[in-house]
C-alpha cells in the first residue's frame, strides 16, 4: 500500500513540476514579447518633433503657445500647410532634412506667410 502512495505522490510531484516549467516558460515569452511591442513599436526620435513629449520633441513648446492663444496646426507636408494669412508664421523644424524638390515649394509657399522661423537643434556638446 505505502509502494502504491510513493508512486502517486512521486508521479503528483513530477506533473507538477512539469506545470511550473512551462507556466515559466510561458511567462518569459510572455515578458519578451510585451517588451519587443513596446520598445519596437515607438518611432525613433526626430529631434524638435512638436508631437514628441521627450527630450528631443517640443510638444512642450507647442503646449505653452495653445496656452497663449496661439493656434498651432501640426503638418508634415508642404501640401498640407495651411493658406498664408496676415498674422501667420510658418515654423520649420529640422530643415536640414529636407530634400531639394521639399525646400523648393517650401521656399515659394512661404513667402506668403508674415514670417518664416526655421528651428535646428544644436549639436550635443
Amino acid at each position: 500500500m505505502s509502494d502504491v502512495a510513493t508512486v502517486s505522490t512521486a508521479v503528483r510531484s513530477g506533473g507538477s513540476r512539469t506545470r511550473r516549467v512551462i507556466v515559466f516558460i510561458v511567462v518569459l515569452l510572455a515578458a519578451a514579447l510585451s517588451l519587443a511591442l513596446i520598445t519596437g513599436s515607438r518611432p525613433p526620435a526626430v529631434a524638435l518633433d512638436p508631437e514628441d513629449p521627450g527630450d528631443e520633441g517640443s510638444m512642450a513648446l507647442v503646449e505653452v503657445l495653445r496656452s497663449h492663444g496661439v493656434d498651432v496646426t501640426v503638418v508634415r507636408s508642404a501640401a498640407g500647410l495651411p493658406r498664408p494669412g496676415t498674422a501667420t508664421t510658418l515654423v520649420l523644424g529640422n530643415p536640414q532634412f529636407f530634400g531639394s524638390a521639399a525646400a523648393q515649394r517650401f521656399r515659394a509657399v512661404a513667402s506668403g506667410y508674415s514670417r518664416v522661423v526655421m528651428v535646428m537643434p544644436t549639436p550635443p556638446r
